[in-house]
């Protein structure tokens, strides 16, 4: 398994769409990646 680890801070719907529009080029959905479970990230 591949994984990616995007971390945004103050997410704004422009900046998802910008992010979501890039990760379709290298063949991955935004939704995909999203997890509710924050635990693992840094501070």
């Amino acid at each position: 398994n591949e994984y990616i680890w995007i971390y945004v801070k103050d997410l704004d719907n422009c900046d998802e769409d910008a992010i979501d529009e890039a990760l379709n080029e290298i063949g991955f959905c935004l939704d995909d990646l999203i997890r509710d479970n924050h635990s693992d990230c840094p501070e």
